[in-house]
């Protein structure tokens, strides 16, 4: 996101398979992780949203007063979401094709979603997302985060990705970011956790402290 090009347009068709491949189940896994704390009626807001490959169960789970804001990025990856249902796609979806954090930062939402995609944002970006969202949350609001870590034993899988990633379609960073910190800084706070792959890929539920 942070990009005004569809980048990862050129990687769409191949990216969960490819995803799957080196990850195995542990991918799919960390993504539908704490959906459990999705009820019906939330509002739900899913950045870098990719394939949509969990949004069916997100919208089972909010039921028709729910609604869910996608924001993306890739116009292919919003297309191959959309292609999941067939054709019957929810009226309580709103598909957006934006880079921009801003025309969001007013949306009043329950839970927010980003899984895999905080890593592919400079510190300034992720310094703004924050710094935008954090006005508009509530005390209840609770933050579903899924990503890689850099631990030792995967920090070879590590570099390739990052270089590959950052070949193909220009991503700016050459390491992983400390989500931590900026949780921590903007006054996340931690609340359940767990992890895949000896720590490598972790998933997380964040409220308000």
């Amino acid at each position: 996101m942070g990009k005004t090009v569809n980048t990862y347009n050129r990687i769409a068709w191949i990216y969960d398979p490819i995803s799957r491949w080196l990850l195995g189940e542990h991918y799919t896994l960390s993504k539908f992780c704490y959906l459990d704390r999705v009820k019906r009626g939330k509002r739900v807001l899913i950045l870098g949203g990719g394939t949509g490959e969990n949004l069916r169960e997100i919208v089972d789970r909010i039921g028709e007063q729910g609604s869910i804001y996608y924001v993306e990025a890739s116009t292919s990856m919003i297309r191959m979401a959309k292609n999941r249902f067939q054709g019957k796609i929810p009226t309580n979806i709103q598909f957006v094709h934006s880079t921009d954090f801003s025309q969001f930062s007013h949306i009043k939402s329950d839970v927010i979603l980003t899984q895999y995609f905080l890593d592919v944002l400079s510190d300034a970006e992720l310094e703004e997302l924050f710094e935008r969202f954090n006005g508009s949350a509530a005390k209840d609001t609770e933050w579903i985060f899924a990503d890689f870590y850099a631990v030792p034993k995967k920090r070879w899988l590590i570099k390739a990705m990052i270089r590959l990633f950052r070949i193909v379609v220009g991503h700016p960073r050459k390491d992983l970011p400390d989500y931590a910190y900026f949780f921590e800084r903007w006054g996340w706070k931690e609340k359940e956790a767990c992890s895949f792959m000896e720590g490598f890929i972790q998933a997380k539920v964040y409220k308000k402290a």
